[in-house]
């Protein structure tokens, strides 16, 4: 019987456990990166999908790309990708130029806050204005 060789190996950089107990990929410095990646970073995941699609129609206003706020949010070196939606209409979307709406991308809970944030504050402004 031949003797068996152990297998080299080392830990995955991305996924080993740093500062504040959070891996590689979850960090400060490489958070925007992990995020973007995460699909290809484990090699073993799981992932959740919904059952129900939201069915979306195209009612585009060109007019939300050409506001100040947007333009300065969609510019911003940071920036992904935006979809607007109203009812079950999308009125907006754009996209970083790395990006298209085929590009996975990792949620995170701060997608979630953002967009109650924008919801109750867009929702209280118009309350001010009637």
């Amino acid at each position: 019987m031949t003797e068996r060789k152990n297998i080299l190996h080392y830990p995955n950089p991305d996924l080993v456990v740093l500062k504040e107990n959070r891996p590689k990929w979850n960090q400060p410095e490489t958070r925007r990166h992990g995020f973007h990646n995460f699909y290809r970073l484990p090699r073993y995941n799981l992932s959740l999908r919904a059952a129900n699609i939201l069915h979306l129609e195209m009612d585009i206003n060109e007019n939300i790309g050409s506001r100040a706020d947007v333009k300065r949010m969609t510019n911003n070196e940071f920036f992904s990708g935006m979809a607007v939606i109203k009812g079950q209409d999308l009125i907006f979307e754009t996209y970083a130029k790395r990006f298209s709406c085929d590009t996975p991308t990792f949620g995170h809970v701060c997608d979630e806050t953002y967009c109650k944030f924008n919801y109750r504050r867009s929702h209280f402004q118009r309350r001010i204005r009637s």
